[in-house]
C-alpha cells in the first residue's frame, strides 16, 4: 500500500514490454523488424501475459478490498501504532536508554501524547488526518535522530516498524474512489485485442488441462477494462447519440462471444470424458452366475446351487480410480466456472454459470444429433431401437455428470432434446420456410416400411406385414418400446412431421380432384330425391369417365392419406398408455375435462387454448376424426364415383392396401361440411355398386367396413 506509484509504474513498465514484444514477434514486411538475437516463442510470451495478467488482478484486488474497507483497516493501523508507540515509551521507563529523569518524563510524556493523537485520528476527516500523520512521522523522526537512538537495535527496530505503520495509515488515508480507475488506465492491453484469435485456443488449452479458471478470469478481466477505458475516452470528446456506448457495446458483445467459445471447450472435453470413462463405467452390468458344487458330507448325488455374485467385477467398478478422478475433475472444473468472480464482459453483464448451461446444451444437441443422424441408426427398425438405448444410456451418464457439477441436468435435457426433435420434425411453424429444416429420417422410416403399395395392414395382430414374403415390418408395441426408453421426444416428433405432411397430401388431393369434378357442380346437383336419376343419369357417366383415368392415382393418394392416420393412431395410443403406467396427473385431468366438454359442449373452459395445445402435447385426440382448415371442401358426390372406379382393383395385390385406403377415404369424407347431408345417399348408392366376381369376398368386406366406420 506504501508504494502505490511505484506499483502503477510497474504495470505500465509491463503492458509496455508486452506491447513491444508481441509487436516485434510477429511483424509485418513494413512496419516492424523481427527479433534475430532471442527469438520468442508463444508459449513464452504467453506465459509472460499470464503472469502479468496475475499481478494485475492481485494488485486490483487489493486496492479493491481496502478501499471498501477502509476504516477496518485504518483502524487496525491505528491500533498496531498505539501499541508500537507505547512498546517505545515502555523502553524508556524501564530504563533501556540512559537519560537523565528530567529527559526520560519528558520523552515518556510526548510519546504517551502522541499514542493520544493517533488515538483521536478521525478516518473520516481524510484532509486532517492526513496532515496529522505526516507530523508524527516527521516528529518522530526528527526526535530519533536528535537523541541518536538508532545506536540501540531494539530501539531502531522498533521505530524502523514504527515508521512502517505511519506510512502504510498514511496509504490508507490517501485511498480515493480514482484508485481504481488510476489502475485500470495502466491495465493497457488494446494490443491484445488483434491477438484474440490466437490466444483463444491456448486460453481453452490450459482450461482443459489444469480446470483451473484463473486464466480465463484474468485475461478477459483485462480485456474488460480495456472496453471500459475505450468508453471513458470517447465520452470525453462526445456523447452524442451514445455514440460512446454502442461502440464499447460492440467490443463487449464481441468479448461475450469469444468467452463463450473459450467455455464451450469445457462442454467438448466433458463430453469426451463421459463417452471414454463415465458411460463404460456406469453402463456395466453384474450378473450373477451359478456354480454347481457338492457340500463335504453328503452323498455325491446330492448338490447345491450356490449363487455367488461377480464381486471382483463389482469391487473393480467401485474402486475404479479413473472413475473417481473423472467425478472429482467435474466438480472442481464446474465449481471453478460458477466461482470465477467476472460478472462483466465490458459493459454486458454476465453469469459464467448459466454461459456453462448453453454451453452445455450447444454440446448436447451436437451429440444428439450425431447420434440420430447417423447412417445406421435410423436404416431399420432394429437400429432405431438400439439407437434409442444408447440415447437412454447417455442420458443417464449426462445426469450422472450434471448432478456433479451441480447443474440443472433435466432441464439441459429437456431443452437440447427439444431444439433437436423440434428442428426435426417440421413443425407448422416451419412447414412454410424455405428448407432451412433437417430431415426426420426417423419418420421417414415409418413412412416407407408402411407403404401401403409394398405393405398390408393387419387389423388382427396390429401390424404391418409384407406383401410379398408376409414378414411383419412394424407392429404397435414398437411405439411402446420406443416411447419407454425415450419418452415423449421420438413419438411427438414423428407425430409432428406426419401431421404435417398429412396436410400437404389431403390439400393436393383436394386440389386434383377439384380440378377434374369443377365441371360437374356436384355439390349444388344432387338431393337426397334426384339421387337415384343422378347416379343413373349421362352427367354421372361422364364424371365416373373423367376420374377412371386418375383412379389409381388418386387412390394411392388416400392410401397414403390412410397411412399417415393409422401411425398417428399407433403413436396415440402409445403415448396415452405410458402416460398412464406413468399416473401422470395432467393426462388425468384432462381426460375428466375431455368428459365434462363432450357432455355439455356449451360450457368451455376460459383457458381453452392452453387446454387444446396440452391435449394435443398428450396426444389425447382421435387421428381419424382431425379436421384440416383447407381452402376447397372435397366432394362427397367424387368420393362415391371415386370409390366405385377403384372397387375392381380392392384385393389386387398389386393395388394399394385396402385398410389404408378405407381410412383415407374416411379422412377425406369428414373435411367436407356437406358429409352429414350426403351420408344417407352414400350409404345407400354404396352398397349397390357392382361387385367384380373375382374378388368379391374382398370388395364386400372393404364397402362393408367403410360404411360401418363413417
Amino acid at each position: 500500500m506504501v508504494h502505490f506509484d511505484q506499483h502503477l509504474q510497474q504495470i505500465t513498465s509491463y503492458n509496455r514490454s508486452l506491447k513491444w514484444l508481441f509487436l516485434h514477434s510477429r511483424p509485418s514486411q513494413k512496419t516492424t523488424r523481427p527479433l534475430k538475437t532471442r527469438p520468442l516463442t508463444d508459449d513464452q510470451l504467453f506465459q509472460w501475459l499470464l503472469d502479468v495478467s496475475r499481478c494485475e488482478i492481485l494488485l486490483l484486488n487489493l486496492y479493491t478490498a481496502t478501499l471498501e474497507n477502509r476504516e477496518d483497516e485504518g483502524s487496525k493501523r491505528q491500533q498496531k501504532i498505539r501499541t508500537l508507540l507505547n512498546q517505545l515509551a515502555d523502553f524508556f521507563e524501564h530504563g533501556f536508554v540512559k537519560m537523565s529523569d528530567t529527559q526520560k518524563t519528558n520523552f515518556v510524556k510526548w510519546v504517551r501524547n502522541l499514542s493520544e493523537t493517533v488515538e483521536k485520528i478521525d478516518l473520516k476527516n481524510t484532509d486532517e488526518s492526513i496532515e496529522t500523520v505526516q507530523q508524527i512521522i516527521r516528529r518522530v523522526k526528527q526526535v530519533g535522530d536528535l537523541l541518536g537512538l538508532s545506536i540501540n537495535m531494539t530501539l531502531k527496530e522498533c521505530l524502523t516498524t514504527l515508521d512502517s505503520e505511519l506510512r502504510a495509515l498514511l496509504s490508507v488515508l490517501s485511498l480515493s474512489d480514482s484508485i481504481v480507475p488510476d489502475v485500470y488506465s495502466k491495465m493497457e492491453s488494446t494490443y491484445l485485442w488483434p491477438l484474440i484469435s490466437q490466444l483463444i485456443p491456448r486460453i481453452q488449452q490450459n482450461l482443459v488441462s489444469t480446470s483451473n479458471t484463473d486464466v480465463v478470469r484474468q485475461i478477459f478481466t483485462k480485456l474488460s477494462i480495456s472496453c471500459w477505458i475505450l468508453k471513458l475516452k470517447l465520452s470525453y470528446f462526445s456523447d452524442k447519440d451514445n455514440v460512446a456506448n454502442r461502440i464499447a457495446n460492440t467490443y463487449s458483445y464481441s468479448l461475450e462471444k469469444h468467452l463463450k467459445t473459450v467455455l464451450q471447450s469445457v462442454p467438448q472435453h466433458i463430453f469426451g470424458i463421459m463417452y471414454r470413462v463415465i458411460m463404460p463405467g456406469l453402463g456395466k452390468t453384474f450378473e450373477p452366475y451359478i456354480e454347481k458344487t457338492e457340500v463335504w458330507g453328503f452323498s455325491s448325488s446330492f448338490s447345491v446351487f450356490i449363487v455367488l455374485f461377480q464381486l471382483r467385477d463389482i469391487a473393480e467398478f467401485v474402486t475404479n480410480s479413473r472413475l473417481v478422478e473423472t467425478t472429482s475433475l467435474l466438480a472442481n472444473t464446474s465449481m471453478g466456472i460458477s466461482r470465477m468472480m467476472l460478472t462483466r464482459v465490458g459493459t454486458i453483464e454476465i453469469n459464467p454459470k448459466e454461459l456453462l448451461e448453453e454451453g452445455m446444451i450447444r454440446q448436447l444437441y451436437k451429440e444428439i444429433k450425431k447420434m440420430m443422424s447417423g447412417p445406421s441408426a435410423a436404416s431399420s427398425i432394429e437400429n432405431l431401437i438400439k439407437t434409442c438405448e444408447n440415447i437412454e444410456t447417455m442420458r443417464a451418464s449426462f445426469s450422472y455428470i450434471c448432478d456433479y457439477m451441480n447443474l440443472d441436468g433435466e432441464r439441459i435435457w429437456s431443452v437440447a432434446m427439444d431444439d433437436y426433435f423440434s428442428r426435426i420434425s417440421e413443425e407448422r411453424a416451419f412447414a412454410k420456410s424455405s428448407g432451412d429444416l433437417e430431415q426426420n429420417d426417423i419418420a421417414d422410416l415409418f413412412i416407407r416400411i408402411t407403404n401401403p403399395k409394398a405393405s398390408r395392414y393387419s387389423e388382427g395382430s396390429m401390424s404391418w406385414k409384407d406383401l410379398k414374403m408376409s414378414k411383419t415390418l412394424l407392429s404397435f408395441d414398437v411405439f411402446d418400446r420406443i416411447e419407454k426408453i425415450v419418452p415423449f421426444y421420438i413419438l411427438t416428433s414423428i407425430e409432428t412431421n406426419v401431421t404435417v405432411e398429412l396436410e400437404k397430401i389431403l390439400i393436393d388431393y383436394v386440389s386434383t380432384a377439384r380440378k377434374l369434378g369443377v365441371t360437374f357442380n356436384l355439390q349444388s346437383s344432387v338431393s337426397h330425391e334426384n339421387a337415384y336419376q343422378f347416379f343413373a343419369g349421362p352427367n354421372y357417366e361422364r364424371l365416373v369417365k373423367a376420374i377412371q383415368p386418375q383412379a389409381v392415382a388418386l387412390a394411392t393418394v388416400l392410401a397414403q392419406i390412410g397411412q399417415l392416420v393409422m401411425l398417428l393412431k399407433m403413436i396415440c395410443n402409445s403415448k396415452q398408455l405410458a402416460n398412464r403406467h406413468k399416473e401422470d396427473s395432467i393426462q388425468r385431468d384432462l381426460i375428466e375435462i375431455n368428459k365434462s366438454m363432450a357432455r355439455d359442449p356449451t360450457n368451455l373452459p376460459s383457458e381453452m387454448d392452453t387446454i387444446l395445445k396440452l391435449m394435443m402435447q398428450y396426444s389425447l385426440y382421435n387421428p381419424e376424426r382431425m379436421i384440416f382448415r383447407l381452402k376447397d371442401e372435397p366432394s362427397p358426390l367424387f368420393m362415391i364415383a371415386l370409390v366405385q372406379c377403384v372397387l375392381p382393383k380392392i384385393g389386387d395385390p398389386y393395388f394399394v392396401c385396402p385398410a389404408q385406403l378405407e381410412v383415407g377415404i374416411r379422412l377425406v369424407l369428414r373435411q367436407s361440411r356437406l358429409l352429414p347431408y350426403f351420408l344417407p345417399i352414400i350409404q345407400e348408392q354404396l352398397p349397390q355398386s357392382t361387385r367384380p366376381k373375382k374378388r368379391f369376398s374382398d370388395v364386400d368386406r372393404f364397402l362393408r367396413q367403410l360404411i360401418l366406420n363413417l
